[in-house]
């Protein structure tokens, strides 16, 4: 837990929340408890110019990290700026039971999903964030996260077949024109845009066998690439993320 109070100003009302993902840095302004902007900064690209650039619009941080290197970066150039800073783990209220093995295990930015999934849409609910990994965060009735999956993500999985073959080329992941293709980059286009909708598909079917009726809540970068030919009943939350980290914040900010 990181909580630096560094005085009252005029952007106290400002909330910056920063989503640091491992390909995008998703930055969002609260004020009022309202998302007023967003910003979206290639996580390779981020920069402390553009950081201090975004907390000089703000009078208070919250960030969810999952790229250790990068946190530092916000909480140092929030105390220079005066700019009360929280960052996400599991040792915050969050008022949600981790019901795990080991919650120190558990990303921030999964924390935020279940906490603004809880306080927002209610449980029993699950939640999957398309991300550089497709996640599913479950939570029971009465607010208890009980864990969840983790599978790569459409880009992850194009670059490790790139990676990890002799032949296999590097793809451009977009919608494929047909179920299959006719040659190497679109049978790999087709295969990683489909074979990602059923592995969704089928693991939810799995998880209702077992736990029965639930909520489902669908949030990150990749939710529009897959929305259309998804077919699954869910709410569509893209800010989600940045919504838990305004939640959290308020509840540890004192």
């Amino acid at each position: 837990m990181s909580i630096m109070s560094q005085g009252s100003s005029a952007l106290d009302k400002r909330l910056l929340a920063a989503d640091v993902g491992n390909s995008v840095v998703h930055l969002g302004v609260f004020e009022d408890g309202e998302l007023i902007t967003e910003t979206k900064v290639p996580t390779g690209e981020v920069t402390p110019q553009i950081v201090k650039d975004h907390l000089l619009n703000a009078g208070a941080i919250a960030v969810s990290s999952v790229v250790p290197s990068i946190t530092p970066v916000f909480l140092r150039l929030a105390n220079e700026l005066g700019v009360s800073s929280l960052a996400v783990d599991h040792t915050l209220d969050l008022g949600v039971e981790l019901d795990l093995e080991d919650p120190s295990q558990v990303g921030a930015d999964r924390l935020c999903n279940v906490v603004a999934a809880h306080l927002i849409y209610g449980p029993p609910a699950i939640v999957i964030d398309f991300g550089t990994a497709t996640t599913f965060d479950l939570l029971r009735v009465g607010g208890i996260y009980v864990g969840g999956l983790i599978l790569p993500g459409a880009l992850l999985q194009a670059a490790v077949l790139s990676h990890a073959t002799a032949q296999l080329p590097l793809i451009d992941v977009r919608i494929p024109a047909h179920l299959f293709g006719r040659n190497t980059v679109e049978a790999i286009r087709a295969g990683v845009f489909y074979g990602s909708i059923g592995g969704v598909k089928f693991i939810c079917e799995k998880l209702r066998n077992e736990l029965g009726e639930f909520r489902l809540v669908l949030t990150g970068g990749g939710l529009a690439f897959f929305k259309k030919e998804l077919g699954i009943e869910g709410s569509c939350d893209p800010h989600l993320t940045l919504k838990g980290l305004r939640l959290i914040y308020e509840r540890n900010k004192n």
